[in-house]
């Protein structure tokens, strides 16, 4: 792909092959496009573009307009995208995202579900394909520099939604069963990415819980209080141990953060399984990308 543009702000910007985009939640260097995140709409409607040359500050669309688009693996590449995320300034301001509609059908289920806690959106409306959420000011920010009391922070938070209860039932599995089906998932994943890795069983929760999904740092919301989660579209009842795995995993958290996410988490049982799920939830996280063909990314965590 050449340029890539980005309509309905108070300026159109077209960027080049070799830009870098610096938004909110951290800079991307692209290699033939712009890459967007989920979290784009949510982040603070001001945003900072970076070309090779010049810093401009972009105004937010004040109109409902389209603001980010984003496919499966939030690349804002080819014809074909996964969402389309649009903001109304209200009152009340919320955020619609359109597009895949299972996926919105599961988030929407999750924020029903969880509603009344203060770590993730409030539900305003869903219909086949259309999501419409609260707008939630504040942004994402770079986990593995986290100082200590934030990394606590997000650890009460990851605890609070692992001892939630939802308001539907959710648990189709032992934890025995859940471990094995999601290691046998993860290596189908893998040898279709013809990635030929061993995946081994991990010993089973305790008991299975909500669980996010993707805790990525792009899905993690920083205002004036508590961190609060965003795109809730992989959630499920599952393994706890298999959330924090990701996270670390994922945001290549070192070892400081680590322990300071987990004294804020306040609890030994799920961690002390965290290092046998890293492998599954990296090896599936490299799957993915590879599938999409972003071997460069899968390749980066498969060495990490």
């Amino acid at each position: 792909m050449g340029a890539a543009t980005i309509d309905n702000v108070a300026t159109t910007l077209t960027l080049g092959a070799a830009t870098e985009l610096n938004m909110a939640f951290g800079t991307t260097a692209v290699k033939g496009g712009i890459t967007f995140g989920t979290a784009y709409a949510k982040a603070p409607l001001t945003k900072w573009f970076t070309t090779a040359n010049s810093i401009r500050r972009v105004p937010p669309a004040s109109d409902g307009a389209t603001v980010g688009r984003v496919d499966e693996t939030g690349h804002a590449e080819g014809t074909s995208f996964r969402f389309a995320i649009s903001f109304d300034p209200g009152p009340p301001p919320t955020v619609t995202k359109r597009g895949d509609r299972d996926a919105l059908a599961r988030e929407a289920q999750a924020l029903i579900a969880l509603a009344g806690h203060d770590w993730l959106p409030t539900f305003i409306h869903h219909e086949p394909g259309r999501l419409v959420t609260e707008w939630l000011p504040g942004s994402p920010r770079q986990l593995s520099s986290m100082a200590p009391a934030d990394a606590r922070a997000l650890g009460v938070t990851l605890r609070a939604v692992h001892r939630s209860v939802p308001g539907t039932d959710l648990c189709v599995s032992t934890p025995g069963g859940y471990a094995r089906s999601r290691a046998e998932a993860v290596r189908r994943m893998a040898q279709r990415a013809e990635l030929e890795h061993e995946v081994a069983v991990p010993d089973p929760a305790r008991t299975l819980v909500p669980i996010h999904g993707d805790l990525v740092e792009a899905n993690i919301i920083w205002g004036l209080n508590a961190p609060v989660l965003i795109d809730w579209e992989f959630w499920r009842q599952g393994d706890p141990a298999e959330d924090l795995a990701y996270l670390v995993a994922l945001n290549d958290l070192p070892q400081r953060v680590t322990d300071d996410v987990a004294s804020g988490y306040g609890t030994d049982e799920p961690w002390a399984r965290v290092a046998a799920w890293r492998p599954i939830v990296t090896l599936e996280a490299a799957a993915w990308y590879r599938l999409a063909g972003d071997t460069d990314r899968a390749d980066a965590l498969l060495r990490g």
